[in-house]
């Protein structure tokens, strides 16, 4: 038996990406089967129900983004009287999208296999090992960020792989490469400072959940290996192609906002009227408060997890991303370079 603790930014992410639906079902399937099963800490059911809204949205405008393109094409290429019907078949829906709510059904999908997963306590002496964890400066808080509910999720797997004296095995499945995986390295690799909690066979750690439901004995595997391989070389879609590079923008934006704001903090930066002169050490009030209102609604819509702080190596990621899918729609390198 294969014991899996998914992190809630994997459910998010399978849920939001239809490319990845499939592993969702595969999972599905191999619980049913009886070779998977899904352990679940309170906080990852939590999470989740936090951020379902915010799927669903996105989940619509996929569809909508779908749904202009396929009218594009026939308002070009349609011919006979079938084609204004069409149209406006595609408008109704289009138009019915934010009625129809949860219209791939994906989210009460996930959240049916979440209601029907073992769940597990969270002992006080994991919440004590996790705050242990802060004090000691151990991944998942060598990063500055806030990883309280990141050091819980794993302390509680431990404990669970620790107690278990069955050849069950075990596995922590994360998205979250910057709090988990190896520094600068292979993100399939857990941290260093993880040696302990991840001590395969018996208990591994894995960067996507289709790595471990390849390590399951099911006979899931037998029909679905071709379909993995197929699907991987499959291109996204324009529209999600240009809503990554909308949010990689935003979170340029932000950082450069965050170091200004220190600038301004620490009186390098004026904050005074603009003279019609450019000035490279003042800024005007009024665009100083949109920047700062500006930086409140990217926290809102991201979260501040996701907005750094970025060391050299993830912040020369973020860029070389958006570099490339600049270039892929045209835009010469040198042009890609200047965000």
């Amino acid at each position: 038996m294969l014991k899996l603790l998914i992190d809630t930014c994997v459910w998010i992410d399978l849920a939001k990406d239809r490319h990845q639906h499939q592993y969702l079902r595969a999972l599905d399937m191999m619980v049913k089967e009886g070779t998977v099963t899904v352990i679940l800490p309170p906080l990852v059911r939590e999470e989740f129900a936090k951020n379902k809204d915010t799927i669903r949205e996105r989940n619509t405008a996929s569809i909508s983004g779908a749904l202009r393109r396929a009218k594009e094409v026939i308002d070009q290429h349609g011919q006979g009287d079938g084609k204004a019907e069409a149209l406006d078949q595609l408008h109704f829906v289009d138009q019915r999208l934010p009625l129809l709510g949860d219209l791939t059904g994906i989210t009460a999908f996930v959240e049916l296999m979440l209601a029907a997963a073992t769940p597990i306590p969270v002992s006080d002496g994991a919440k004590l090992r996790a705050v242990d964890r802060g004090l000691q400066k151990k991944a998942p808080f060598h990063s500055k960020k806030n990883s309280v509910a990141d050091a819980i999720l794993v302390e509680a797997f431990a404990e669970l792989v620790s107690a278990d004296k069955t050849e069950d095995r075990f596995g922590f499945v994360t998205h979250n490469k910057n709090d988990f995986s190896l520094p600068n390295g292979d993100i399939r690799k857990h941290h260093p400072d993880f040696d302990s909690v991840f001590t395969a066979p018996k208990a591994r750690y894995f960067a996507t959940l289709k790595d471990a439901l390849l390590t399951a004995e099911s006979a899931v595997l037998d029909d679905l290996n071709d379909d993995f391989e197929e699907h991987s070389e499959q291109p996204r879609p324009t529209d999600e192609i240009v809503e990554l590079i909308g949010e990689l923008l935003d979170k340029v934006w932000y950082n450069r906002h965050k170091f200004r704001e220190e600038q301004v903090e620490a009186g390098e930066i004026e904050l005074k009227p603009y003279t019609g002169k450019y000035d490279p050490n003042s800024i005007d009030p009024k665009i100083w408060e949109g920047a700062i209102a500006s930086a409140k609604r990217l926290e809102q819509k991201y979260g501040l997890d996701e907005l750094g702080p970025w060391d050299d190596f993830e912040w020369g990621m973020l860029n070389g991303k958006l570099s490339a899918l600049r270039w892929i729609f045209g835009e010469d390198w040198e042009t890609t370079l200047d965000t």
